[in-house]
C-alpha cells in the first residue's frame, strides 16, 4: 500500500502518544476527582476546635492523667509516647488511650487534633477503638470512627474492639461499631469471632 516501515513507524508513534496524552488526562481527572473527595472527607471528619484548657483537663479525675495532660498541652512530653501503665488496662498506654479508657471526649478530641495517634497500639496491641469499646463509650468510638480509625485492628491475641464489647456485653458498642462498619467475622487467634 505504498507506506514504508519508517512512515508506519511515525503513525504508530502519532498514534501511541495521542492515546498516552488520554490516559495521562484520564489519569489526572481521576486524581482531582480522588483529591476532591478527599477533602469533602476530610471535611466531614474535621472535629471542632478545642483548646486543651484548664477547665477541661479537669472533667479528668485522676491528678497523674491531669498532669501528663498539662505536659502534652505545654510541649513538655510527646503526645504519643507510650508511658504509661494502668492496672487491669495496659502497659505502654499513650495519654489518649487513658482518656479514651475514661470516655472523655473532648479531651480526645482535643489531644487527635494536637497530633495523637489514634491507630497506635499498647504492649497488647490495644487501641483506642479497645479502649472505648471495653469501657463502653459509644461517643468515643463514634469519634474514632469519625476520624478514620481503624474499627477492625486486633490486638495481640487477634481480638477486636467487637470481641472485647461482646465480652462485655456491651451491645450498644457492638450496634455503633456494626454502624460504623466494623466487621463482625474477624477470628481472634483462638479461630472465635466476637459470637463465640
Amino acid at each position: 500500500d505504498g507506506q514504508t516501515a519508517l512512515k508506519l513507524a511515525q503513525c504508530h508513534s502519532q498514534s501511541r502518544s495521542s492515546e498516552m496524552r488520554e490516559i495521562i488526562n484520564l489519569l489526572r481527572q481521576a486524581s482531582s476527582a480522588s483529591t476532591s473527595t478527599a477533602s469533602s472527607a476530610e471535611e466531614n471528619n474535621v472535629l471542632q476546635a478545642v483548646p486543651l484548657t484548664d477547665e477541661l483537663i479537669a472533667q479528668i479525675s485522676n491528678p497523674n492523667i491531669q498532669r501528663a495532660l498539662r505536659e502534652v498541652r505545654d510541649g513538655e512530653k510527646d503526645i504519643n509516647a507510650s508511658r504509661f501503665r494502668k492496672k487491669d488496662v495496659g502497659d505502654r498506654l499513650t495519654i489518649a488511650h487513658l482518656v479514651a479508657y475514661e470516655g472523655q471526649e473532648e479531651i480526645l478530641e482535643a489531644l487527635i487534633q494536637a497530633g495523637a495517634d489514634f491507630d497506635k497500639p499498647d504492649a497488647n496491641g490495644s487501641t483506642l477503638v479497645h479502649m472505648a469499646a471495653e469501657a463502653g463509650h459509644e461517643n468515643i468510638i463514634t469519634t474514632l470512627s469519625r476520624v478514620g480509625a481503624n474499627l477492625n485492628a486486633q490486638t495481640s491475641a487477634g481480638k477486636t474492639s467487637m470481641h472485647l464489647a461482646a465480652k462485655q456485653g456491651h451491645t450498644h458498642i457492638i450496634d455503633a461499631l456494626s454502624q460504623a462498619g466494623a466487621n463482625l467475622n474477624i477470628q481472634d487467634n483462638e479461630g472465635n469471632t466476637p459470637a463465640h
